[in-house]
């Protein structure tokens, strides 16, 4: 049985404790939060990010190989060292010793990466497309990082210089999430939200990694905390955050329907005296009686309009054109996209 991969200074931030008081190698029973240990029981049903890239490399600290899943591989063709113009998505350390960061890499992960680059360059379906795209991948200060293990460990020393620094912690929360690790990412959101109750990132990306494993009460009770608190949420551009409200009330309008009305389509009156938000809640019969907009399960943007209302003033950031709330007849203009469909002349 592998061991669990997980940073000891990532313990210490999380825990409080003392580094003399943490092993090297910790297990997953160092994990705070509510959720660590279920996600991790279910982790195959949470779905991967990116597919899976197995490759064996050689840990630099112990010298001993082992397997792992690198992720996706992406490629910077305008760099000439080849070394530095490849970075990784998914998190791992060594099996063997935990270190991370010092590896020695197989001709095997230069071929791919090749091979990737010209698939991306070429019409058809290549089996190195999935696996490689070309571009750059920069952490919220612009920093770039080769593995997401030196991504984790620059976010962490932010955090040793301020550990009540919310959004780095949502921050860190995602990468372990891109990377594969989905225990050590609900912890790390759980923690972020301690913090900060207004942290409607990490509602948002915790709601939906319980939803993948049927948490469902759970999940919809994150996904409506990330509703009544993004008024106050100006970390993500206007456009971004009302993608992810109408992801949100997509997957509410869905327990919804499918709990028959057990679980709340809308945030109750507890959550949004929790946060002391100032945007205005209808009841659930607004939805379905007092507005002509429709809306269509399984298609997050015909929500944007309710999703703009959560939003407050944050909307305003919105072009004026690119609103849904402010567009009239709405449903009428969806009803005449669906009569006037061509039809083919035989």
């Amino acid at each position: 049985m592998s061991k669990a991969q997980i940073n000891p200074k990532l313990i210490r931030l999380l825990t409080h404790t003392s580094r003399a008081d943490i092993p090297d190698s910790p297990t997953r029973s160092w994990l705070p939060g509510k959720y660590a240990m279920t996600v991790y029981k279910q982790r195959d049903q949470v779905k991967r990010k990116f597919p899976e890239n197995h490759l064996m490399l050689t840990c630099n600290s112990c010298g001993r190989k082992g397997k792992y899943d690198v992720g996706m591989m992406v490629i910077n063709p305008e760099l000439d060292n080849m070394t530095d113009n490849i970075q990784t998505t998914g998190y791992f350390r060594c099996k063997h010793c935990n270190e991370a960061g010092d590896w020695t890499l197989p001709n095997e992960f230069y071929l791919r990466s090749t091979w990737g680059l010209i698939a991306e360059n070429m019409d058809g379906d290549f089996p190195m497309e999935s696996i490689c795209t070309v571009g750059e991948n920069r952490l919220y200060d612009g920093s770039k990082h080769i593995f997401t293990s030196d991504a984790e460990a620059h976010l962490l020393n932010l955090l040793e210089k301020d550990p009540s620094d919310a959004y780095i912690w949502n921050r860190l929360g995602n990468i372990y999430d891109k990377g594969g690790r989905p225990e050590l990412a609900v912890s790390v959101l759980e923690h972020s939200i301690g913090l900060d109750i207004y942290q409607t990132e990490s509602y948002y990306t915790l709601a939906n990694l319980l939803f993948e494993i049927t948490e469902y009460e759970e999940a919809a009770s994150y996904f409506r905390k990330a509703l009544v608190t993004a008024c106050e949420y100006d970390k993500l551009d206007a456009k971004s955050l009302r993608d992810a409200l109408a992801v949100c009330l997509e997957k509410l309008f869905y327990l919804y329907q499918h709990s028959d009305g057990k679980i709340s389509f809308v945030p109750t009156d507890e959550e949004r005296e929790a946060t002391s938000t100032s945007v205005p809640t209808p009841n659930k019969e607004f939805y379905y009686l007092d507005t002509e907009i429709e809306v269509f399960p399984g298609d997050p943007q015909s929500f944007y309009p309710f999703a703009e209302m959560y939003m407050g003033k944050m909307a305003n950031r919105i072009p004026k054109r690119d609103r849904a709330w402010e567009r009239p007849n709405v449903k009428k203009r969806i009803k005449a996209k669906k009569r006037h469909k061509r039809t083919k002349r035989k």
